[in-house]
């Protein structure tokens, strides 16, 4: 499902990865006899990141947080925008 709207993480991405990887025993761990689950598939975590991409590539950013909104973001001013 493509976003709403889209916000610039290039500057942070590093950080929210951090912030991810501090919670590691939720995802994939080769030594677990837990059932599988989405995000402790192998590749989730790499999923994270391509994800970021994707929705970079709506605004021609390099990384992007993507959101889906029940109202379209308004703004006051069209160069807001730039």
């Amino acid at each position: 499902m493509a976003p709403d709207f889209v916000v610039d993480i290039k500057n942070v991405l590093d950080r929210k990865m951090r912030a991810v990887y501090a919670f590691k025993s939720q995802f994939y761990d080769a030594t677990s006899k837990e059932q599988e689950t989405l995000i402790a598939r192998k590749e989730f975590l790499g999923l994270i990141q391509s994800r970021d991409i994707m929705s970079g590539n709506y605004a021609g950013l390099d990384y992007a947080e993507g959101f889906i909104s029940a109202f379209k973001p308004a703004v006051n001013d069209f160069f807001d925008l730039l």
